[in-house]
């Protein structure tokens, strides 16, 4: 029985980052070994003589060491130089998903963000980056698709036009009229926006593919499917994500 209060002795002393992993296998193999030395007792009392125990003993000590020094030999080491890695994320790194809200006042709008030296604003809900400052010039659908495909904003190209679901995910329900002007969510960090056309999406209307497109009004929050692509509407850049229908 003496081992085993060595090997809680040597338990003890472990730090408190290990003790519960390696330092709960010594105990318990320092239970088994005991328990081996008791068995080879008993059994070599009633079979085997004096010598023969002798013998006994040692082979098993010998499987018990076996048994041990593996088990340091793979731990690694007791005491690591750093502690480990921090598990917890802020919000800046934990990646965009549409199940998430992030809930926005007239203080602080926590799921909008600056970016391209202001020319952009990362949506951290939906990990689209729109324009800051959309154009305010009205114009076709066709036109609409190649003035993003041109568009240079914050000194980057790879803009697009948004699909009708992308455009609605910027709607605040909550923000309509006669609550508020725009159908934003409060504390929004963008400007130069228009209230008097709908803006443009990629979406084309599946019952008439070739003549009418989906369009986003954010002054009240409405989305209608049966303006002619030949009509003038705004346009609202994006970048990033998947889109796009754009037939």
């Amino acid at each position: 029985m003496d081992l085993t209060i060595y090997f809680e002795e040597i338990v003890r002393n472990f730090s408190s980052y290990h003790k519960y992993t390696p330092g709960s296998e010594l105990r318990e193999k320092s239970r088994e070994f005991v328990g081996l030395l008791i068995k080879a007792n008993k059994e070599v009392q009633a079979m085997c003589k004096k010598e023969s125990y002798v013998v006994s003993v040692a082979i098993v000590m010998a499987i018990a060491v076996m048994m041990f020094f593996p088990l340091t030999g793979t731990a690694g080491s007791l005491d690591p130089g750093t502690a480990p890695a921090p598990t917890m994320k802020t919000l800046d790194q934990i990646p965009p998903t549409w199940d998430q809200t992030l809930q926005c006042d007239t203080t602080a709008c926590p799921r909008f963000q600056l970016v391209l030296g202001g020319a952009g604003v990362l949506d951290k809900e939906t990990g689209l980056v729109w324009e800051q400052a959309p154009s305010q010039a009205s114009t076709t659908w066709l036109d609409a698709l190649a003035a993003c495909q041109n568009k240079n904003v914050g000194n980057r190209k790879g803009w697009r036009l948004p699909t009708v679901e992308e455009l609605a995910s910027l709607l605040d329900p909550t923000m309509v009229p006669p609550q508020a002007n725009l159908a934003l969510p409060s504390g929004h960090p963008f400007t130069v926006l228009q209230t008097s056309f709908g803006y443009w999406s990629s979406t084309t209307n599946a019952a008439f593919p070739d003549t009418s497109a989906w369009i986003v009004f954010i002054a009240d929050g409405g989305i209608a499917a049966t303006f002619v692509k030949t009509g003038n509407r705004l346009v609202w850049c994006v970048r990033g994500g998947q889109g796009y229908d754009g037939k």
